[in-house]
């Protein structure tokens, strides 16, 4: 497996998660990495991908009645 296919699978797990922490524990638990090889690999996307702008989004987004 290659970084190209690592990167897409972390980020369908940021558009997965709205946690941070869950996100760490998935991926860490994913790829059986420790939690420095997990924060390397899974900070940048977050970054570039703007996560935390769209999980706040994702959690306050109302629901069709």
């Amino acid at each position: 497996m290659n970084w190209i296919q690592i990167d897409k699978i972390i980020l369908n797990l940021l558009d997965a998660h709205t946690d941070r922490e869950k996100l760490y524990a998935d991926v860490k638990k994913q790829f059986k990495w420790n939690d420095s090889q997990t924060k390397v690999a899974v900070d940048p996307l977050i970054e570039r991908s703007n996560w935390h702008e769209n999980s706040v989004k994702k959690s306050t987004r109302k629901k069709k009645s």
